[in-house]
């Protein structure tokens, strides 16, 4: 993950976390998921939200992902982040971190955020520049999908993000290849089974 790409995470993470307020009750407010009765989309009531403590970062610190090297780059007692590289040298960076305000894992939310996170990720001003959201499941649990191609000093790039909360806990797995969505579904999918187990 380049200097951009890590600097633009904590932006998105930071302009999430602005983005509500008392007077904003909207789908980026703070909320406890389990009281609201929402659905996880899959047919399950949500779980309980955890709220990333010390605790959480050790057993998030110790996730491994199948036929993948991880390291664990930054750890404080409120948040992690490591790079996951797979066999074939695609490198996904995972980070959890506290919720604050953080958007729903609803597309009309995200859809709302468009303008933003395009500046962020793909400025749309030139040819083959693009940002998809999607809504997907990984490892059973609702996520929201960003694919950002952005040109670059005449170079096409290539940005996938996953990204994932319960209102008290937020995990980002962002990774920057053509092809690296399915490293990142896998990376993003064990630290999912940890957390929500």
């Amino acid at each position: 993950m380049n200097r951009f790409t890590f600097l633009a995470l904590v932006a998105l993470g930071t302009a999430g976390a602005c983005s509500g307020g008392a007077r904003d009750a909207g789908p980026s407010a703070r909320r406890d998921p389990a009281a609201s009765g929402r659905s996880d989309g899959l047919g399950e009531a949500r779980r309980p939200a955890r709220p990333l403590d010390a605790a959480l970062v050790d057993q998030l610190a110790s996730v491994t992902v199948t036929g993948a090297e991880v390291t664990v780059v930054r750890r404080s007692d409120a948040e992690l982040a490591s790079i996951v590289t797979t066999p074939d040298g695609v490198r996904v960076t995972v980070t959890a971190s506290a919720c604050l305000a953080c958007t729903a894992l609803e597309l009309p939310a995200w859809e709302a955020r468009r303008p933003e996170l395009a500046a962020l990720w793909a400025p749309l001003d030139a040819a083959g520049d693009k940002l998809a959201l999607t809504a997907e499941a990984v490892a059973g649990s609702p996520v929201i999908a960003i694919d950002a191609s952005r040109t670059v000093d005449d170079e096409l790039r290539h940005t996938y993000q996953l990204h994932w909360n319960d209102g008290a806990t937020q995990l980002h797995a962002v990774c920057e290849a053509p092809a690296c969505a399915q490293a990142a579904r896998a990376a993003l999918g064990a630290y999912l089974d940890t957390l929500t187990r």
